[in-house]
């Protein structure tokens, strides 16, 4: 099928659809038009019109022998005569054009839209009802100049660039049959749907901007008429296609974006605007032999404003590794870029998480971990330009116990609630007699089942505490945070076996001692020892407790005491007697088993200790005793609630070794004292972290403080 004859279809099917178009509801006469002649034919009712006046208010028509003449003042309208009724009108017809422009480019002509110059138009005119037929037309030209013509000469005509371009009409002159005789042809012109169009050539092409006005990296709507199938390009150095809708882009040279036409004469673009004060946007067609500026509207400018962003941090201060929150609004929506600034460190760009682009606009970033703590500001970035400022607090993340139990009786269930910011796993070790134990805790939930920010529960079940499982007994317990790195640097696997962890993966041979060939105590501090070294970043708290066989019988249990000590160490001691009433007196004593008289010169000294407290609500009573008054000896220490003996045990009181001096250089100078205090001992494991009689849980060592 030819072009011609594919047109041909289209326009019979749009002339189906507006065939009745302005034609009123029928009323029992139905619709005729002015001039009709009923009593010949009357293709709508054919029915008669009976002679006579009738009315539409103040408009008349006069039927004569079925013939229908309009009055003075004449409207199309319903008329009445007697209890008749009738809808008159001027003769109207349907108009559909065609047009084809090059070798296969089609595209309908709307009334009163553009032809485009060389195109062959194919014109179909119809009255709007049948039997109205349309042999003749008036074209009348831009210059006013109106020629009846025969249809058929119209059809296939070519608008070459030489002829005058501007605005066409076409109307429809109807055949007399159906009308009166002798009606002259001026009152069958259809004065009602003349068709109308504009002859335009590639040159009068226009190019227009959603907006006047934008933001800097705001997108704007462009929209380009044109000849079909013609090649346009416009340009503009402050302008980006960011995507088209449908029509693509043919290419995109140094001149600009380049593209076809399409059918319907029009494209839209939507494009990205940035820069300062104002852009130019030119548009440009092909002539065959170059690019030139169009004549329509050969360009338009749009003034460019800088952006107005606003930004809020989630929180003004954050733990180094965590997601920092950014939300904020924008008047564009270009994409932004985040910097980072501080003390010692170069701006650099921080890698962007999320961002949802609009008006709104949200941002996760994360922050390196090789930044140390201390206060940054980060910068807002769009389209290359800092468009706010925001300063942070960075954090080192903590590890704490918030709530755990002192004594556990065998059977019963206990939970261990741990704060570890910045954390999303905690570790646990669990260390006794004969007894090693491992688990990962995830963080706890609200009530909506949503993650609770640093808390998790580390949690022993009945069947964790169970005598088959945990004799009595005290027990340590490290908790561990992955810190910055978010891995474990250093675990142990079920067995016992504490390896170094690389990444996640465990490093082969890297075993560094088994917890189960190991004392209790020494276990968990050697575990602890690993995690000191500056080459792991894990932090850890470590803590200790009591199994009990039953809170309700007569228990006792003492932390371990060392067989031998440093004259000037201090001894922990704690324990638990779950039978005696909180406010029982414990008595500490410890006591030289030598029998030798004390020399003279040590006269001021204390030949033995004693310390009391006294038991707290749940059982638990701890003491510390400082042998930097006591001689070197052998001591007797025993514990006793409430007078009555519990334990004995011999503890050795030693010399300290001495530490080699470097003798003092010719020309030193003497160190200068200064005004930083010295860090405490690390205690070991023999304390019970516990605050007798006040209950509450203390940490014993927190590394890094």
């Amino acid at each position: 099928m030819n072009a011609k004859k594919i047109m041909g279809a289209v326009l019979v099917a749009l002339l189906a659809l507006t065939a009745f178009a302005g034609v009123a509801a029928a009323t029992d006469y139905g619709t005729v038009f002015t001039y009709q002649n009923t009593s010949e034919v009357n293709v709508l009712t054919d029915k008669v019109l009976p002679d006579g006046v009738w009315n539409n208010g103040a408009a008349q028509i006069t039927v004569a022998d079925g013939v229908v003449y309009p009055g003075a003042n004449f409207a199309a309208g319903t008329y009445k005569f007697g209890d008749h009724k009738v809808y008159v009108t001027y003769p109207t017809a349907a108009y559909a054009v065609g047009a084809t422009i090059g070798d296969d480019t089609q595209y309908l002509v709307a009334n009163g839209g553009n032809v485009y110059a060389t195109s062959v138009l194919d014109f179909t005119v119809k009255g709007a009802a049948t039997g109205f037929d349309v042999t003749y037309v008036y074209l009348t030209y831009p210059n006013g100049t109106a020629v009846k013509t025969l249809l058929e000469n119209i059809e296939g005509a070519v608008l070459t660039p030489a002829d005058e371009k501007g605005v066409y009409k076409i109307q429809a002159i109807f055949e007399t049959t159906g009308f009166v005789e002798g009606v002259p042809s001026n009152l069958l012109l259809d004065t009602v749907s003349a068709l109308t169009f504009t002859v335009v050539g590639a040159e009068d092409a226009t190019i227009a901007a959603s907006v006047d006005t934008v933001y800097t990296g705001e997108k704007v709507t462009l929209t380009v008429k044109g000849t079909p199938g013609t090649k346009y390009l416009f340009n503009s150095s402050n302008l980006t296609i960011e995507n088209n809708q449908l029509v693509e882009i043919d290419s995109v040279t140094g001149e600009g974006y380049e593209f076809t036409m399409p059918n319907v004469g029009e494209a839209s673009f939507i494009a990205t605007v940035t820069g300062e004060k104002k852009t130019t946007i030119a548009l440009k067609y092909w002539n065959d032999t170059a690019y030139v500026a169009v004549k329509g509207k050969p360009e338009i400018k749009i003034t460019i404003s800088a952006p107005v962003v606003t930004a809020t941090l989630g929180a003004p201060a954050y733990f180094i590794g965590d997601v920092i929150e950014i939300t904020g609004t924008a008047t564009a929506a270009a994409p932004f870029t985040f910097n980072i600034t501080g003390t010692n460190v170069k701006e650099f760009e921080i890698e962007e998480v999320e961002f949802e682009e609009g008006k709104e606009w949200t941002a996760n970033l994360t922050i390196e971990q090789k930044l140390d703590v201390g206060t940054y500001t980060i910068k807002v970035l769009q389209s290359g330009k800092v468009v706010a400022t925001l300063p942070v607090a960075l954090k080192q993340p903590f590890i704490s116990i918030a709530d755990a139990p002192e004594v556990i009786a065998q059977g019963d269930a206990a939970s261990f609630l741990i704060t570890a910011e910045a954390a999303t796993v905690v570790k646990a070790y669990f260390f006794g007699t004969n007894y090693f134990y491992t688990t990962d805790s995830q963080p706890e939930h609200d009530e909506n089942d949503e993650p609770i920010a640093s808390l998790f529960n580390v949690t022993l079940e009945e069947d964790d505490t169970k005598k088959e499982v945990m004799a009595t007994g005290q027990y340590f317990v490290v908790f561990q945070h992955p810190m910055y790195d978010k891995v474990f640097n250093i675990g142990a696997e079920e067995t016992g076996a504490v390896k170094l962890n690389n990444y996640g993966v465990w490093t082969s041979g890297s075993e560094i001692f088994n917890a189960t060939s190991r004392q209790t105590a020494n276990a968990a501090q050697a575990l602890c020892d690993a995690l000191d070294s500056q080459n792991i970043d894990d932090m850890y708290v470590k803590y200790s407790f009591f199994v009990v066989e039953d809170l309700e019988k007569d228990t006792f249990s003492m932390s371990e005491i060392p067989t031998e000590v440093v004259k000037g160490n201090k001894i922990v001691i704690s324990g638990v007697d779950t039978a005696s009433k909180e406010g029982t007196l414990v008595t500490v004593e410890m006591v030289s088993t030598a029998f030798a008289a004390v020399p003279k010169e040590t006269v001021g000294s204390a030949a033995f200790i004693l310390v009391t407290t006294t038991i707290a609500e749940d059982g638990t009573w701890e003491v510390t005793l400082d042998t930097s008054d006591l001689n070197v000896d052998e001591y007797s220490l025993s514990v006793a609630i409430d007078s009555v003996p519990k334990e004995s045990v011999t503890v050795d009181v030693i010399e300290a070794a001495d530490e080699p001096v470097d003798p003092e250089q010719p020309g030193d100078e003497p160190e200068q004292p200064t005004d930083e205090p010295e860090a405490p001992a690390t205690p070991g494991f023999g304390a019970l972290a516990a605050l007798a009689g006040l209950g509450a849980v203390a940490v014993l060592l927190l590394r890094r403080e």
